[in-house]
């Protein structure tokens, strides 16, 4: 009724005209004076008639509802959705279970248990098609039927003969086959009629079957094995089922009764009415009990009279709320006997350990556990069974596991159980805790189910009773052999996870440790909260005896908002917060490549993923469109941190405006108070969940797997955010009256002594109403100062944090810096035969040099140059600017260079640049003129004369490269028909770029020359002294072969991999990655420049020629010869012990320069010429003398045409002219001027 806008008179009197029945009678009863407004009215109604409201049915219900012998599956269906549409909360997979549980259709049933969970959508459409064919059979069936019943009643003449020969016949032929339809009721089989029938179809137990040709049509597409004809199949054939019946009622099939469901037969022969009027009395007392709620037997109305094992399959006993009221039928007794003992030798104690039937598998390894609350299923019998996360109920409490660590379970499933035989089973609704941990068991059953069972265990005998549904006891035994080894591998497991569980927060917590964190300040006094001594806080010492004793058992009776390891920690309620990750609509997934790392690193990196596993923090898993690399950090004490790089997710995220507090704010408020606790959530990060559906996002990929996280970590764009928004919301009525909160720093603050203990009560129930914990070992109570957001808080204000303040070393060191600089620097006199030290500077418009001496550990300058630059010269680059800076200091400082050797102190790469004999005009004539001099090249040692005043030209932040940074190489190949070419660009840290073009003279594919150009380009940075390197390519081959994706198949490619390979392992650190064309432009076109003509007029550019290809498929080692003390001067500086003889390899070796470890010899006049080794010579000469364009010319013209080809050794004028003298050739043709007369023939 619904009556808007009038009084609660009209309604009361409306209200009877929409009564009738037993309402209408009730309300005429009210006693008058009982009803004063429509509320009263109200009431009174719904106390009346709240029980006639219909309730929504339990899920439960659903176990009840099977299909009966002999009901079509389309009822049957019919019927079983009415019933799912009375019932709140049903999921898929509850009702695809239930039903698969209830249907009699063999065929219809094994497709349903193919699939784990079927949408009720899924099932209407498949049963179509059993439904079709069953619909079809029974009409096929009835016209057997009815054709057999025609024949019976009108027999002809021929017939009725018929009949009495078989009459006469009976005592001599076995008993006649008997006439179709003529039991009422059949003997259930364990098996298939078809599979029955194979079994004891040689056997001669049943009749020989009447023909097929009167009775049928003939379908080729039907056939009966029975009848060995067409027209029916076998499993539809009457004929067959009352032979298979008679047999049975007539004792053959004693030797197959494993084929006979019930093997009691004694109410077979009754009839009908008899069963019928059994049945009624049955059920007779449950009409009577009134105050039952416990339903025994559902079973279907108006249903034809069953067998007892029917009658057993169908029964399903349902406790719906309270236990059996006053009057019910009791329960059968249970007892255990000597009857019961199975087994005779066992270990101690065994658990108990059975099988049974859950959901749509057979599950082993259940141990039936009479302390457990509640009924736990592991995550791998979950997955196994088919089951999905989107079944699962959410369930709000944690679970302690085997190793007394908190678990957080995955969520709640219900799911029919059953145990037993077929002749003895139970079958009930149970609901699974999903846990990830552990166990030797797949299941654990609680006390719950096993009260649902009715069951009584005896743990001596290992054996379980319950009361099956039909009313009997059945009995299952426990599996010994199982029990053993559960038991053992529990015990292992036990000790695993207990160890595992000491997990303190310093091995899960990744803040950042340079944040400033607080501190208190005075004596702190520890004492214990726990039950054990390692469980202790901090308190003030200094505090009073009266006050601080109330302090410690005020903390000790609040001892659980304390977590030692994270099994302590609950978390919070997601309902109260959980961080989201509110990833832009546009934005794309990113998949991180995994990144390679070192054994160790690798084996760091499954520890402390194993840690957070056991934490509860992370869990695996197998899809992910989000996936980051982990970044191990080294920390002050040596141990490593594990950081997930989230860029790419946190690019993806706006960023959460909500505002932290102002640390100037929240330091003025914190001062000036008396007492001050100091407070440290434990792993508070941590203790927020992640929303379910963003866990995914926070995917990371380890050496063993993938793995995301289900609580929030660090290094999350907004995590920040979304902790002090928890913060904020626990002690949203405290903040700027007794607390402070910056993020994860919690600091209350009391004015007065007596204020202490209610301040710190208030703040320790915010805390446990919202699950939070705190750390213990970070906390202190009751301090007097503390240093919190790196500032001083005291009684008397904010002082001065002693760490920042000057100390006496700091100012002693002051001083003497402000002498060095105001003492002005006196040039010494350099001593005979000492060595010089040159440092070099330059800026974009002026360069300058010092030469040094030292004595011991001083330095003292002898002489100081610097000039500016002019024209040309600006347009220098760096490196040609400190190669002119060292030929200025040469020319102006002469007589130093001439008697002193001079060694050159310099964070470039000089000396290689120099050496290289492809350079420049200029740079080549530098190196020439600088060669006179003893000159040697050291890295900086030392930056006492770098800091002297004439330094101060170079450009500020133009500084030598770190440990850390990285040398960036381009490098590009190219490659004609006939010619290749190499590009390669080499930039160091502080901005010097050295570009290197490399023609090759040789045919070369296009792979090959890429993998030239990366190893000219990582010999060139071997040559300017770089450490540590990222190379740039645009090949996917090379880089995917040298990182190890590809597989170099090629036997020349692999040769070149072993080359880069081995040149790699001079450096600290060479990481290779492919790059777009467009990001190696620069390298390309220098490739090509080089591949197409030789590079003329740059004289900024690096040239360089290459006739040999750097590898070759045979390779010959070469012994000792003339290069080698050449090769060791230039390269290693080594020189002979004997002076005159090193005098003399100093000034041959001017001559010559070692490029990519071949020696050259240098000219003026001439281009450089490649020296030979004498095992080399022999090929060269004659090539040059009698090859495709050799001519067989003199001795003199060969040594000459060897040079003009670029070859070298100091023998090759006597080499030449021997090797004509040995040429047969040149020595039968030619021409002989002083040969003795002869007569000439005709």
């Amino acid at each position: 009724m619904n009556l808007e806008g009038v009084g609660d008179e009209v309604r009361c009197r409306a209200f009877p005209v929409t009564l009738a029945g037993p309402a209408i009678r009730w309300f005429n009863d009210l006693p008058q004076g009982s009803i004063y407004n429509f509320s009263d009215i109200s009431r009174a109604f719904l106390a009346q008639f709240t029980t006639r409201i219909a309730k929504a049915k339990h899920p439960i219900n659903l176990l009840g509802v099977t299909q009966r012998q002999g009901e079509p599956t389309r009822r049957y269906l019919d019927r079983f959705n009415d019933e799912c549409l009375e019932i709140d909360g049903l999921t898929d997979s509850v009702a695809s279970l239930c039903l698969t549980n209830g249907l009699l259709n063999e065929n219809f049933r094994k497709h349903l248990t193919t699939k784990p969970v079927w949408t009720m959508h899924e099932i209407q459409t498949v049963a179509k098609e059993y439904i079709n064919d069953e619909e079809v059979s029974r009409v096929v069936a009835a016209n057997k039927r009815q054709s057999g019943y025609n024949q019976a009643r009108q027999p002809g003449n021929g017939e009725r003969a018929k009949e009495k020969a078989r009459d006469e016949a009976s005592n001599k032929a076995p008993r006649p086959f008997p006439r179709v339809g003529k039991f009422t009721n059949y003997t259930p089989l364990t098996l298939p009629i078809v599979e029955v029938y194979q079994q004891i179809a040689e056997k001669g137990i049943l009749p020989k079957p009447r023909p097929l040709k009167d009775r049928t049509g003939g379908n080729k597409n039907l056939y009966c094995d029975y009848h060995k004809g067409y027209g029916h199949q076998t499993q539809d054939c009457f004929d067959l089922k009352d032979a298979l019946e008679q047999a049975i009622r007539e004792g053959k099939l004693a030797a197959f009764s494993h084929l006979i469901r019930e093997p009691r037969r004694r109410y077979r022969d009754q009839d009908e009415e008899g069963k019928t009027r059994s049945a009624k009395r049955r059920q007779e007392p449950e009409d009577r009990d009134h105050g039952l709620t416990v339903i025994n037997v559902v079973t279907a109305k108006n249903a034809a009279p069953k067998s007892r094992s029917a009658h057993k399959k169908d029964a399903k006993v349902l406790t719906i709320s309270s236990p059996p009221a006053q009057g019910s039928k009791k329960p059968p007794s249970i007892s255990f006997g000597p009857e019961d003992q199975w087994f005779s030798d066992a270990p101690e104690n065994p658990p108990m350990v059975i099988t049974a039937r859950v959901g749509t598998g057979l599950v082993k390894r259940i141990l039936v556990d009479t302390g457990a609350d509640s009924n736990i299923m592991f995550r791998n019998v979950f997955d196994a069974l088919g089951l999905k996360d989107a079944d699962l109920m959410t369930h709000q409490h944690g679970v302690i596991g085997l190793g007394d660590h908190f678990i957080k379970p995955d969520g709640v499933i219900s799911l029919p159980i059953s145990v037993g035989q077929t002749q003895g089973r139970r079958s009930a609704m149970a609901e699974f805790v999903i846990l990830r941990d552990s166990t030797a068991y797949n299941i654990i059953l609680g006390r719950k189910t096993i009260n649902d069972f009715e069951a009584i265990i005896n743990t001596k005998l290992l054996v379980m009773k319950f009361v099956t549904d039909d009313g009997s006891i059945g009995t299952i035994r426990g599996d010994l052999e199982t029990a053993v080894a559960c038991d053992n591998a529990s015990l292992s497991l036990r000790k695993k996870s207990k160890e595992a569980s000491d997990v303190f927060l310093a091995d899960l917590d990744a803040r950042v440790e340079d944040k400033p964190r607080p501190e208190p300040e005075g004596d702190l006094e520890k004492f214990r909260i726990g039950d054990e001594e390692e469980k202790f806080t901090f308190v003030n010492k200094s505090l009073p005896q009266e006050l601080k004793e109330s302090l410690i058992e005020m903390i000790r009776a609040n001892r659980d908002l304390f977590a030692w390891t994270p099994a302590d920690m609950p978390g919070i309620d997601p309902k109260v917060i959980s961080h989201h990750l509110a990833v832009k609509a546009e934005a794309r997934p990113v998949a991180q490549r995994r990144r390679k790392m070192s054994a160790e690193r690798a084996e760091e990196v499954a520890k402390q993923t194993a840690n957070l596993l056991e934490a509860g923090f992370i869990r695996e898993v197998d899809y992910s469109t989000w996936l980051s690399n982990v970044v191990l950090v080294r920390k002050h004490n040596g141990k490593w941190r594990m950081c997930v790089d989230y860029s790419d997710l946190n690019k993806a995220c706006p960023k959460d405006c909500f505002p932290l507090p102002n640390i100037d704010a929240l330091v003025d408020a914190a001062a000036g108070y008396r007492y001050l606790s100091f407070m440290d959530a434990y792993s508070g990060y941590n203790q927020i969940p992640m929303h379910r559906p963003d866990e995914d996002k926070t995917a990371f990929i380890t050496p063993g797997g993938t793995f995301c996280y289900k609580v929030m970590p660090f290094g999350l764009k907004n995590a920040g955010a979304t902790y002090q928004r928890l913060m904020n919301r626990i002690f949203h009525d405290l903040i700027g009256k007794t607390v402070e909160v910056y993020v994860d720093d919690i600091l209350a603050k009391t004015t007065r002594p007596d204020d202490l203990l209610s301040d710190l009560a208030s703040v320790f129930a915010s805390l446990r109403q919202h699950g939070m914990r705190l750390n213990p070992l970070k906390c202190a109570f009751a301090m007097e100062a503390g240093k919190f957001l790196g500032f001083m808080i005291t009684q008397r204000g904010v002082e001065a944090n002693p760490e920042k303040c000057q100390t006496p070393a700091c100012e002693e060191a002051f001083q003497h810096f402000k002498e060095i600089l105001a003492a002005p620097p006196v040039l010494g006199k350099p001593k005979d035969g000492e060595p010089l030290y040159l440092y070099l500077a330059i800026t974009s418009e002026a360069l300058a040099a010092v030469l040094v001496r030292e004595d011991g550990r001083t330095q003292q300058p002898v002489y100081f140059i610097s000039r500016a630059l002019q024209g040309a010269e600006l347009r220098y680059s760096k490196l040609e600017k400190l190669a002119l800076a060292l030929l200025t200091s040469s020319r102006r400082l002469k007589q130093y260079f001439q008697s002193h050797q001079v060694f050159v102190r310099t964070d470039q790469g000089i000396r290689q640049v120099l050496q290289k004999p492809d350079l420049a005009g200029r740079m080549m004539t530098w190196s020439i003129e600088l060669s006179q001099y003893d000159i040697r090249y050291e890295p900086w040692q030392a930056i006492k004369a770098q800091a002297m005043a004439d330094f101060l030209v170079e450009v500020t932040g133009d500084a030598s490269e770190e440990g850390g940074t990285r040398w960036k190489l381009h490098v590009d190949g190219a490659s004609n028909q006939t010619f290749g070419g190499a590009g390669i660009i080499l930039e160091s840290p502080i901005g010097v770029v050295y570009e290197q073009s490399i023609r090759f003279e040789f045919p070369i594919s296009n792979n090959q020359a890429e993998y030239e150009a990366l190893i000219g380009g990582l010999t060139l940075a071997a040559e300017v002294g770089a450490r540590r390197i990222e190379i740039c390519s645009d090949s996917q081959v090379v880089t995917s072969q040298v990182n190890g994706s590809y597989q170099a198949k090629d036997s020349l490619l692999q040769k070149y991999l072993e080359k880069v390979k081995s040149l790699s392992q001079k450096f600290e650190e060479v990481t290779v990655h492919h790059v777009p064309r467009e990001r190696n432009t620069r390298a390309d076109l220098l490739s090509k420049l080089a591949s197409t003509k030789p590079g003329e007029g740059n004289r900024s550019l690096l040239q360089g020629l290459t006739r040999e290809p750097a590898i070759t498929l045979h390779m010959t080692s070469l012994g000792s010869s003339w290069l080698d003390p050449i090769t060791d001067f230039l390269e290693h500086g080594k020189l002979p012990s004997d002076q005159k003889d090193a005098t003399k390899l100093r000034r041959e070796a001017a001559k010559y320069a070692v490029i990519q470890g071949q020696l050259f010899r240098k000219g003026l006049n001439q281009p450089l010429l490649k020296c030979l080794h004498p095992d080399q010579t022999d090929y060269v000469l004659r090539e040059v003398h009698e090859g495709c364009c050799g001519h067989h010319i003199g001795g003199k013209a060969l040594a000459r045409k060897l040079l003009r080809a670029g070859y070298y050794w100091p023998s090759m004028m006597a080499d030449s002219k021997e090797f004509v003298k040995k040429c047969v050739k040149c020595q039968q043709n030619a021409n002989f001027a002083r040969a003795p007369a002869s007569e000439l023939s005709c």
